[in-house]
């Protein structure tokens, strides 16, 4: 039984990921979610051993140690490393500024057409001004005035007795 107990315990091992940044090492034990810093990389790599253990412990008491074993055989190292290569960055923000060049060439483009209809607007009615007051300036010619005034005799003459009804209905 015993002998069976170190077997699991030797097949739950994790790869430590060591970064020396700023003069201190990092260990990253990624599927486990533990990240040590120290100076000495010695001891920022026992403090990740021990984190591990802890919480290899933890879970081996409450009986779950096959979740443990499953983040093992899905780990993926490869993601695991950080980029030390500033392309993922220039990549990320050069298509964010891609982005907000597009938007804001489309924002000008709005803009633009809406200054431009807005002048189109301001100069029909204009046009729609001018045209009121050339009709208003020119001499009506005799024989349409009295077409005009005969056509609204006609029409009084038509509805006269309807208002003359409605002018008793209302009055008290």
């Amino acid at each position: 039984m015993n002998q069976s107990k170190d077997k699991k315990e030797e097949e739950i091992e994790f790869p430590v990921v060591i970064i020396k940044k700023n003069g201190n090492f990092l260990c990253r034990i990624v599927e486990l979610g533990i990240i040590e810093k120290n100076v000495n990389l010695n001891t920022a790599y026992e403090k990740a051993i021990l984190k591990k253990d802890e919480i290899i412990e933890q879970f081996r008491e409450e009986d779950e140690l096959e979740s443990v074993l499953n983040l093992k055989n899905n780990s993926n190292l490869r993601t695991a490393v950080p980029n030390d290569n500033n392309t993922s960055f220039f990549v990320k923000y050069g298509v964010l500024a891609v982005f907000c060049f597009v938007i804001g060439a489309l924002g000008l483009n709005y803009i633009k057409n809406s200054l431009r209809n807005t002048l189109k607007n301001q100069k029909i009615g204009m046009k729609i001004e001018r045209t009121i007051e050339k009709v208003a300036q020119k001499n009506i010619a005799d024989e349409r005035i009295a077409k005009t005034q005969g056509n609204i005799k006609i029409i009084v003459k038509k509805y006269k007795p309807l208002v003359q009804e409605m002018r008793e209905l209302f009055r008290d």
